[in-house]
């Protein structure tokens, strides 16, 4: 059964006008749901589609083969060497200093930033600058019998990175509309040609003309990137840390129902956080590989073993049961967990809008069915137009609507309508 709110909820339900609404939930009361969270407050790997996850799983840094121009133009830190957390993917760099470039940094590592932790991280290779000028654009107009030159008022910046000609002056043509420079040389650009007209070209001669009024050094490295990668679908998706909706969903089993009589009536039963592979899938699950989960696809359109609503479960690493390590991992801590898409589509819940059945409570809640990682993680929802067919980023806030299942001997009367409920025994 979904189960929410005050425990007492098991031996009676509360009255019809509190918590049904036309024979279906009515969200206005705080008896649908525990309450809101995120799914998981990370979402950077595919381990956070899992209702629980690895401990460490992000796998040894990768460099690249390759150098790429990197730009270095503030206070940034750098260091000797850094550590890597392989539970985060955080690299940090060890015993840094602050300092704006300079050639004295290459073989250093930063994050290209002022911060000293960062998930990648950069290996300095060599050093190398690029200019950039404040210049005054001048161009031609034309008029009749030729052309006449127009002198801009406002400056912008031009790159300087080659062999140019630079002069001291210039003359301009009125019929061919040409500027030529006088009294020029060509030269890389190292800050002595601050004052002086160029056609930033190899050539002394051009339409457009620019007078370098002064500087504006940008500094750049050559660097290696060095990359988090993922370690094993083993490693990734061990049941090991608790997501961040399992702990509040734990938390409140924990504050009612631990310990009370409530208890004896609730089974071990089985909860799927099924994390097999869609039919589409050519990922592999893995660090931040592109990955489509079963319920990435459209389950109730497609004839495929993989997609097709179920009530079993693929891999006995995704059963979450609390004492059976036969068909389930055993790995829950108390016997309560989430509903399921396949659960959803089978109550109602199909791919066009739905608002008329006892899954649907008017909020958004969370299942426990990944859907897909690709640079976020993202789990199905019941959302308020009630179809199955929609899915939220891992680390938005939205419904716990928890789910139990009681022991088959343990109802004592009642047909299981909002005027007739069910009522339990002790077994």
């Amino acid at each position: 059964m979904v189960y929410a709110g005050d425990a007492s909820v098991i031996d009676a339900l509360p009255n019809k006008s509190d918590v049904l609404k036309n024979g279906y939930n009515d969200s206005s009361t705080d008896y649908t749901q525990i309450g809101t969270s995120a799914y998981n407050s990370r979402y950077d790997n595919n381990a956070y589609v899992g209702y629980m996850y690895g401990e460490n799983y992000w796998g040894e840094p990768e460099t690249s083969e390759t150098t790429s121009s990197l730009s270095l133009n503030n206070y940034y830190y750098y260091a000797d060497s850094y550590t890597f957390d392989t539970a985060t993917g955080t690299y940090t760099l060890i015993n840094p200093t602050q300092a704006l470039w300079s050639e004295d940094l290459v073989g250093k590592y930063t994050c290209s930033s002022t911060s000293t932790d960062c998930t990648t991280l950069y290996l300095i290779d060599e050093y190398s600058n690029s200019y950039q000028g404040y210049v005054y654009s001048y161009t031609r107009t034309s008029v009749e019998g030729g052309y006449e030159e127009n002198h801009g008022t406002s400056r912008s910046t031009r790159t300087f990175a080659s062999y140019y000609y630079y002069g001291n002056s210039y003359t301009f043509d009125k019929t061919t509309g040409q500027f030529r420079l006088t009294d020029y040389t060509r030269s890389v650009y190292d800050g002595s040609q601050v004052g002086k007209y160029t056609c930033a070209s190899n050539s002394s001669s051009c339409t457009t003309l620019y007078y370098l009024e002064s500087e504006n050094t940008i500094t750049t490295a050559n660097a290696y990137t060095i990359s988090r990668t993922g370690t094993t679908y083993e490693d990734t998706h061990a049941n090991i840390t608790n997501s961040t909706i399992k702990g509040k969903v734990d938390e409140w089993y924990e504050e009612h129902i631990l310990g009370t009589e409530y208890e004896q009536y609730i089974a071990d039963t089985l909860f799927c956080n099924d994390r097999s592979f869609g039919s589409s899938n050519s990922g592999t699950g893995i660090g931040t590989s592109v990955t489509h989960y079963r319920w990435n696809g459209s389950p109730w359109s497609s004839s495929s073993s993989r997609q097709y609503p179920r009530l079993t479960c693929v891999e006995q690493n995704d059963r979450f049961t609390v004492d059976d390590e036969v068909v389930g991992n055993g790995d829950l801590s108390y016997p309560i967990g989430l509903v399921t898409t396949d659960e959803v589509v089978l109550a109602g819940g199909y791919s066009s809008n739905n608002y008329g059945y006892y899954l649907y409570t008017g909020n958004v809640y969370w299942t426990m069915s990944p859907y897909t990682f690709n640079v976020y993680a993202l789990v199905r929802v019941v959302p308020l137009i009630g179809n199955a067919n929609v899915n939220y980023y891992v680390y938005f806030s939205n419904g716990v609507r928890p789910v139990i299942s009681l022991k088959a001997n343990s109802l004592k009367s009642g047909g299981g309508s909002a005027s007739n409920p069910y009522s339990v025994e002790s077994v």
